[in-house]
């Protein structure tokens, strides 16, 4: 099939399924591909939240929801015609000096807790909401931060979280971060508690992340104020924390990650992406190897589990998307974005694609891909 039929056919399958125009819906695969890979963007069409900066999505049956910032919240029916919802919450502080807005959430049926940093010089902290909650799936909100002190104990503090997630052992227990602090909630968002930790005068970059195949367990990573990476890993559901070293392997010793995930194949497994080497442990993070790939690798710093199968990952580097079978010894080029940088990966197995957040929107690149990708040298 000549190349001008084949993405021809691509267009047409992406305006069927997503009721978007084929002008910017399917990309031709940037110089250096081979001739079967494509691209399909996502948000394309221009009354979705393309030109968005994505800072987490998560799906929902049928729907995808994105933050998207100061821009709010976003949502999309995947299975069906449609265009985007905005859903709010925008921040109440926007400008230059608003950090990011709506930077992650949870969805557990039809609750909706959004994490939100409105923190900027000059905002008082009383103004700002730490967690949104939604009852019906974004259509209306309520603050949802009773808890977490309104009140500064320093003059730059701010009242804000940076990461919220819900145990998927025990989803009554939900945590949020901010810095050094963590909050638990057991009723929903209703009302938080600090669990470990303490507010600080500055945060950077925080994260958490649950490990859906062994209970309890949930990892902290991200960066300090002066940029020092760390990581850290709770077996009690966040109660307490233990720091986990990458020492012996030549890294940087103040190197954190960017990304984590782990492998349905062996619940102790867990990959890192730290930007200069993917790591992989076997022991629950104790101890941690660098795959052979790493030495030929390039740069990667997102990585997602495909619970298709043991020991295979998505990854990505700045603007490529790759795949792995055997934890990333070895991975095969799926496909780039025509624009922008990749800050997440999320596998969408229901619709056999996977799920791409930039600094300008999502793209989604199909699993058919796979079958005509390169493998890395």
């Amino acid at each position: 099939m000549a190349r001008s039929v084949r993405y021809a056919a691509a267009a047409f399958l992406a305006a069927s399924i997503f009721g978007c125009k084929d002008s910017g819906v399917v990309v031709a695969p940037p110089h250096g591909l081979d001739d079967h890979t494509y691209v399909r963007v996502l948000l394309a069409h221009p009354i979705g939240p393309a030109g968005k900066a994505v800072q987490s999505m998560q799906i929902s049956e049928p729907d995808l929801f994105v933050c998207a910032g100061h821009d709010g919240v976003w949502r999309l029916n995947l299975r069906a015609p449609g265009s985007w919802d905005s859903l709010g919450p925008g921040s109440r502080n926007p400008g230059p000096l608003a950090v990011r807005g709506a930077v992650d959430l949870d969805v557990s049926g039809n609750t909706l807790l959004v994490a939100c940093d409105e923190s900027a010089p000059g905002v008082d902290p009383d103004s700002m909401v730490a967690v949104w909650k939604s009852l019906d799936r974004g259509r209306t909100w309520v603050k949802s931060d009773s808890g977490i002190p309104e009140s500064r104990k320093y003059p730059q503090e701010a009242n804000a979280m940076l990461g919220i997630r819900r145990s998927p052992s025990s989803p009554q227990i939900i945590l949020a971060v901010y810095g050094p602090a963590a909050y638990q909630s057991t009723n929903e968002g209703s009302s938080w508690r600090l669990v470990i930790g303490e507010r600080g005068l500055m945060v950077n970059d925080d994260h958490l992340v649950w490990n859906p195949h062994k209970s309890g367990e949930v990892w902290f990573f991200g960066e300090t104020p002066t940029d020092e990476g760390y990581i850290q890993r709770s077996g009690d559901y966040g109660m307490t924390r233990a720091a986990v070293s990458f020492q012996g392997l030549g890294l940087p010793p103040t190197i954190g990650a960017s990304s984590i995930c782990f492998d349905r194949g062996d619940p102790s497994v867990v990959y890192a992406a730290t930007g200069q080497a993917l790591l992989k442990s076997s022991d629950g993070g104790t101890n941690w190897t660098i795959p052979s790939l790493a030495a030929s690798a390039p740069f990667i710093g997102i990585i997602a589990e495909d619970t298709r199968s043991p020991h295979a990952l998505f990854l990505a580097g700045t603007t490529d998307v790759y795949h792995s079978t055997d934890g990333g010894q070895t991975m095969n080029l799926l496909g780039t974005i025509p624009g922008g940088a990749i800050v997440s990966l999320l596998p969408d197995i229901a619709g056999a694609q996977i799920l791409i957040g930039t600094d300008r929107g999502v793209y989604a690149l199909p699993f058919g891909s796979m079958s005509s990708s390169r493998t890395m040298p």
